[in-house]
């Protein structure tokens, strides 16, 4: 089961057939997991009314900006040493200058 970021989840009930008699998975219509979860008899109503209010007061462009901005860092910190590996796969045209230069003698 695929579901694009944003969307909501949909969660497989069953079994059915197309009009081609073809078999295939019958889903249940989409819904968020707060949602789902505010369908059931699992919370009490202080708990649901909590639930409400709290994603109500969510800012998801907020959230994604926050989210943004830390994966930005996490990018300038691990720079350095990402390029440090990639210099040390890539193989040197210059000579080693700690091994020294050899030099066919004259004969």
């Amino acid at each position: 089961m695929t579901h694009h970021i944003g969307a909501p989840p949909r969660k497989p009930v069953g079994w059915g057939t197309d009009k081609a008699g073809r078999l295939g998975c019958l889903y249940d219509a989409p819904r968020t997991p707060p949602g789902r979860l505010l369908d059931t008899d699992a919370l009490t109503k202080t708990q649901k009314t909590d639930l409400i209010t709290y994603r109500y007061q969510l800012n998801p462009v907020a959230i994604t900006r926050r989210i943004i901005e830390l994966q930005d860092v996490l990018i300038r910190l691990a720079e350095d040493k990402t390029d440090q590996l990639y210099l040390a796969q890539t193989p040197s045209i210059l000579p080693d200058v700690h091994k020294g230069i050899r030099i066919k003698k004259a004969s």
